[in-house]
């Protein structure tokens, strides 16, 4: 019995989140793409001192490599169904990092899963962010 509810636990579902992009009047949010890589370290090196104890993305040195094995392993999670990763950008530029929300499933059959985010500090307090829904 415990073996089938690991299996069940682990399983990923049938059908993932949508994947088209989702905005709001001042962020957009949408998969991760390689042309990404810069402004996601960018946005990890804004958020370093508070990134460090509780995220292997932000090592240090992080470098442009790091951001696109990250953007990689995270395609590859969303085409197995492990994991449903999103970055949260500015609307003004579409370009701008404010962090990242993650889905991961946790059951198949109860559709459960748990959600992860982290928001770039330096914009955390900001009007555009608020906007967004997110809070601390």
């Amino acid at each position: 019995m415990a073996g089938a509810r690991r299996a069940d636990r682990l399983a990923p579902y049938a059908e993932g989140p949508a994947t088209g992009m989702r905005t709001t009047r001042d962020s957009r949010c949408a998969l991760s793409h390689r042309r990404d890589a810069d402004s996601l370290v960018e946005a990890v090196w804004a958020s370093l001192p508070e990134l460090e104890p509780l995220a292997a993305l932000a090592s240090s040195p992080l470098r442009r490599s790091d951001a696109l094995r990250f953007v990689r392993d995270s395609q590859a999670a969303w085409e197995e169904g492990r994991a449903h990763d999103f970055a949260l950008r500015s609307h003004d530029d579409g370009v701008t990092h404010l962090g990242n929300i993650s889905v991961w499933p946790t059951s198949r059959r109860e559709q459960a899963g748990e959600v992860g985010y982290w928001v770039r500090s330096d914009r955390r307090n900001t009007e555009s962010f608020r906007a967004t829904g997110v809070r601390r």
